[in-house]
């Protein structure tokens, strides 16, 4: 089953052959991050869209700051919900997140491994 792995820069730290960045900035970085302003639209999304509006009631939307990693990684996987994630079926993901702390690769292994995860949880 694939897995999340750690970056690292330790000499003679080697990621594994296969294995998918999926760091900031990379194609699969996590857009939304704590303390940034986002705001929900009046269209229903099920996440926020980035703004550099101040916290309030607008006009089309309701802006907020993103401000705990729960909410970075509940908003991720909303997101991922309309994002192809099939290049990354089957690959091991790497980031700079330690493997004991929730993070969005493990968004990311579920959304392109829905049958490893199923079996994984029985």
């Amino acid at each position: 089953m694939p897995e999340r792995i750690q970056l690292s820069r330790r000499k003679g730290h080697h990621m594994p052959e296969g294995a998918v960045v999926v760091s900031r900035p990379s194609k699969w970085g996590n857009p939304f991050v704590v303390g940034r302003n986002y705001m929900w639209l009046n269209t229903g999304a099920p996440y926020p869209v980035r703004t550099d509006l101040p916290e309030g009631e607008y006009e089309h939307g309701v802006t907020v700051v993103c401000c705990t990693l729960d909410d970075a990684l509940a908003w991720h996987a909303a997101w991922l919900a309309d994002q192809d994630v099939s290049e990354l079926a089957g690959k091991d993901l790497a980031c700079w997140c330690p493997t004991t702390v929730p993070c969005h690769g493990d968004n990311l292994l579920a959304a392109a491994n829905p049958l490893a995860e199923e079996e994984r949880r029985a």
